[in-house]
């Protein structure tokens, strides 16, 4: 007996080392990626980290996958995407690769295991920040520095947005205000409109009554919201809407989205777009790149990610994965899902993995907290 208990700590301590090892893997992978160090193909490194785990997985002797709330929608993706073999082509392998990155780490790993400090993470990615913009500062040091939100234009425009904006909503919900004043600041610096919008959404919808946010929170009734807002983002590319918006706002609707109208109307006229062929598939994963890159020979994506997946998988997978990503179990990981929700109607957040990677490592943290909170309350009872 003695043995078999022996035997049994022997392996909780290889997964518990192997789990450290893949975040430490991780963290090292994302930042050499991120650096932007002039040495060719460096910045690529981040996508060869799933194999390395995989050998870690494998070397564990124990063979076990951890899928979680977090996880379930991005799989959804990808197991849709058997359906684009049969028309698969580089923009397939590479938006499913991109998908698979941040998936199949969070699946061969527990994260919610070890005790990873979320402040050395953020203060990490500060860093990062402040070396890949240091050479931005000298170079609008002789000219003149700009920043304007109407015109969603800044000097220090970057994806660490995204990333500090992740950081925000985690340090509101945790009630660690400084660490929030101080990680909103970042974002606004490092502007993204569509950050700016989600922050502002999200901290409203964090501070109503508590019955009002569990029902604004409910998954079906986000996916309602973004079923709503994608069909008026198709009609608005028609133009239904051109009238409307320019009485407004004082500007024409290609215009307010930088270009995004003209470019999501091309594509639905290329692939003869209506509601109900794309009810339950689409063009294929990846295909919105391909069509794009053919109306205008450029390599190029849609810049709203429920839409690439409403004409790449169709309407019914798009409502699945908003639920599934909006499924989770604390009102804390529900509200980084709504933000991540908001992150995805302007832009190709689903490609970045920079951004994914703290997304559910944060979502992680969450869990474990709200986990440890639920066992607190059965113990008391």
């Amino acid at each position: 007996m003695d043995d078999m208990n022996n035997k049994v700590g022997i392996n909780k301590i290889n997964i518990l080392q192997g789990t450290n090892i893949i975040y430490i893997l991780m963290i090292f992978f994302l930042s050499i990626s991120m650096l932007g160090l002039p040495i060719p193909y460096l910045k690529y490194l981040v996508y060869t980290l799933p194999y390395v785990i995989f050998l870690v997985w494998l070397l564990q002797m124990k063979y076990r996958l951890y899928p979680s709330r977090h996880t379930i929608p991005f799989l959804l993706l990808l197991g849709m995407a058997v359906f684009s073999i049969g028309k698969s082509d580089y923009n397939t392998i590479r938006q499913g690769g991109f998908i698979l990155t941040y998936t199949a780490v969070f699946i061969l790993c527990d994260f919610r295991k070890i005790g990873f400090n979320v402040l050395y993470i953020n203060a990490l990615f500060v860093g990062l920040f402040v070396v890949r913009m240091s050479s931005e500062v000298l170079g609008v040091a002789s000219s003149t520095f700009e920043y304007s939100i109407s015109e969603s234009h800044s000097s220090l425009e970057s994806g660490y947005s995204f990333i500090f904006g992740l950081f925000t909503m985690y340090y509101l919900v945790k009630k660690r205000y400084l660490l929030f004043l101080i990680n909103l600041l970042l974002a606004g610096l490092a502007f993204k409109r569509i950050v700016i919008v989600g922050l502002i959404t999200s901290v409203m919808v964090w501070f109503i009554p508590r019955k009002v946010r569990r029902v604004v929170l409910n998954p079906y009734v986000v996916t309602v919201c973004v079923l709503l807002l994608m069909y008026f983002s198709i009609e608005m590319a028609r133009g239904s809407y051109d009238r409307f918006i320019v009485d407004l706002t004082g500007m024409s609707p290609n215009y307010l989205l930088q270009g995004r109208q003209d470019m999501w109307l091309r594509v639905l006229h290329k692939i003869d777009f209506n509601y109900f062929d794309y009810l339950f598939y689409g063009v294929g994963l990846g295909q919105t790149r391909t069509i794009i890159s053919e109306i205008f020979n450029q390599n190029t994506i849609l810049h709203n990610d429920f839409l690439a997946i409403i004409l790449e998988y169709g309407i019914f997978t798009m409502c699945a994965f908003c639920i599934l990503l909006n499924n989770q179990k604390s009102d804390e990981e529900r509200l980084m899902g709504l933000f991540l929700t908001i992150l995805f109607l302007t832009d190709n957040v689903l490609s970045y993995v920079y951004v994914m990677f703290p997304y559910l490592l944060l979502q992680a943290d969450l869990a474990k907290t709200a986990s440890g909170n639920e066992r607190a309350v059965i113990h008391s009872g």
